[in-house]
């Protein structure tokens, strides 16, 4: 069965949170292996993030996984249900109502009423502190919480904007893969990043970006062989600075996806950068 510890204080009694919060939580809560909950409905603006073992959480406009050091945010009113996977789960909750939270919670229901928030280390760090902050009162705390807040809403609001800017996903595949071009990337290595399962990131991607997520791939390091060339770079170093198996593999892909050789790329720069011809 499910254990949990929370402590839930409501805003207008602390002045620092009153004017935006009608209602703050915090949850700690672990569940056993292979349990499942049933069908309910959020009261609240969920952030969550999971800190041991594994969940698969299931919408009615989808299922993401959640996994050690996963952060998502969960739309007010959203159903859902949990299912655990082979070893226990343990997870912390920060829960909000009140005006900060309406905008955040429309831009969430845009996405299907979840969506993973990228947090580095650090980030999930102070996360995890906050809701100590709210669970022990300490001195002061209501204005610590409430700094953090803005900080944590903030972020929230930018993810849901250039989530349902059209954008989004596009955005995010980018900031994956640009990290190390040269990584042997696959489809459900880009799902796994994003906390995806590999059927959403194929569907969003279809979708978003009018591209399978492997057509996506290959544009994305064309664009950067594109720019790259046209330093000065040679096809075989291009090749190697972006993973390809040899320079023969690259020039023909870069071929079937512009229409012309690699060398045909680095004839600009050959010219120098003050030609006009």
């Amino acid at each position: 069965m499910p254990r949990s510890h929370s402590l839930r204080l409501f805003a207008p009694e602390v002045p620092a949170l009153a004017p935006q919060l009608t209602a703050l939580g915090a949850v700690r809560e672990a569940m056993d292996p292979d349990q499942e909950t049933a069908w309910r409905r959020l009261d609240w603006l969920v952030v969550l993030a999971t800190n041991a073992g594994t969940a698969r959480w299931e919408t009615a406009n989808g299922t993401s996984q959640h996994r050690r050091g996963t952060v998502f945010a969960l739309a007010q009113g959203c159903e859902h249900r949990q299912v655990v996977g082979p070893e226990w789960w343990g997870t912390d909750y920060l829960l909000l109502q009140g005006p900060w939270t309406t905008a955040i919670t429309q831009g969430l229901f845009g996405q299907g009423g979840i969506l993973p928030i990228s947090m580095s280390q650090h980030g999930r760090s102070r996360f995890v502190h906050l809701l100590d902050v709210i669970i022990a009162q300490p001195p002061g705390w209501d204005w610590h919480v409430a700094a953090a807040l803005a900080g944590l809403l903030g972020q929230l609001h930018a993810a849901t904007q250039r989530e349902t800017s059209g954008g989004g996903l596009d955005s995010r595949l980018a900031q994956v893969v640009d990290q190390d071009l040269a990584a042997p990337w696959s489809v459900p290595g880009l799902a796994r990043h994003l906390n995806m399962s590999v059927s959403a990131l194929a569907h969003r991607c279809v979708a978003e970006c009018g591209l399978a997520p492997a057509a996506w791939l290959r544009r994305r390091r064309i664009q950067h062989a594109r720019e790259l060339l046209l330093t000065g770079l040679t096809v075989t170093a291009v090749s190697e600075r972006l993973g390809f198996a040899n320079p023969y593999h690259f020039s023909r892909v870069f071929r079937r996806e512009t229409g012309q050789p690699p060398s045909a790329a680095r004839q600009p720069a050959a010219r120098g950068p003050l030609s006009l011809a």
